[in-house]
């Protein structure tokens, strides 16, 4: 049987489940408001005992955070989930149920995308309630889906965790690693809410990364995928032709973005035009250029 686990950065959140979980871990990261009085008096007032609340004993960073928390989990399947999202009842039993499947050991799911005030809409699009692969793309640094639609097997997780770099999202990282694996699915139907907040730290950290410097730093981190990505498939024996010309392109691509954005090519330019399909989106090419030309 499952033993899921609802694993939260910060959370106040309450739903009425068709199945709950076994346990639900909060990790504070030293956060400078209510939250955790808040917390520790829902928990005492509605008796559970199976909550539990961690305070950090310094800030960690919302990446370490998730990672570390993620890997305190005791269940086997775990649930990521950010501050305020609203999960619909059956969100845990629809997971149960296609997680069964053991060839899947990251489901993501569609969800209601909405800003406080405004209307919800399903995201990515019209949902028939199918479980599909997602296969592997040369574009896999983009990430389609919020860590916080994420069913994780807690095995696959740990062994993730043994490739994890202080700059990798934990959602990246799953991600990532189960596309190329070929174990990532998704389920398209909504089974939560996502909030959005424009002064959330993810939202703040998108909107400061259209810079140069940022973008420089951006290449030690595709650098630093590409070999944790190269080290799991040979550890668990798992690497093939495709993959390994995948990876190869994306090192290329990546070469060429450095003598673009550090040596200021423009020759580099036209060669990353026939690596276009590593962009997360194709206006990331044109950011590129345009830094170059206009950011010196």
């Amino acid at each position: 049987c499952f033993r899921p686990l609802f694993l939260c950065y910060m959370t106040r959140g309450y739903w009425a489940v068709t199945v709950s979980p076994d346990e639900v871990l909060i990790f504070d990261d030293q956060s400078t408001d209510e939250t955790r009085e808040l917390i520790s008096n829902y928990m005492e007032k509605y008796n559970l005992y199976n909550w539990v609340i961690n305070v950090n004993e310094c800030n960690k960073g919302w990446r370490r955070n998730f990672v570390e928390g993620i890997a305190q989990a005791r269940g086997e399947l775990v649930f990521p989930c950010d501050q305020d999202d609203i999960w619909l009842p059956n969100k845990i039993e629809e997971s149960l149920n296609i997680m069964k499947d053991q060839k899947i050991n990251v489901l993501v799911s569609h969800l209601y995308l909405f800003y406080e005030g405004k209307k919800s809409k399903m995201y990515p699009g019209k949902s028939d309630k199918k479980v599909s692969q997602i296969s592997l793309t040369k574009n896999f640094m983009r990430i389609a889906f919020p860590g916080c639609v994420y069913c994780v097997r807690k095995e696959f997780a740990d062994k993730c965790i043994n490739y994890w770099k202080e700059t990798f999202p934990h959602d990246a990282l799953f991600w990532r690693m189960s596309m190329f694996e070929g174990s990532l699915y998704v389920y398209r139907q909504p089974l939560i809410k996502w909030r959005r907040h424009f002064d959330s730290t993810f939202t703040v950290e998108a909107k400061n990364s259209h810079s140069l410097e940022i973008k420089k730093q951006e290449l030690i981190y595709n650098d630093e995928v590409v070999s944790a990505i190269e080290n799991y498939l040979i550890d668990s024996n798992i690497i093939d032709e495709k993959k390994k010309k995948i990876l190869h392109g994306a090192k290329v691509w990546n070469d060429y973005r450095k003598d673009l954005l550090l040596n200021h090519n423009f020759f580099a330019a036209l060669k990353i035009l026939g690596y276009l399909n590593y962009y997360a989106t194709i206006k990331r090419y044109f950011l590129d250029v345009y830094l170059v030309i206009f950011k010196k």
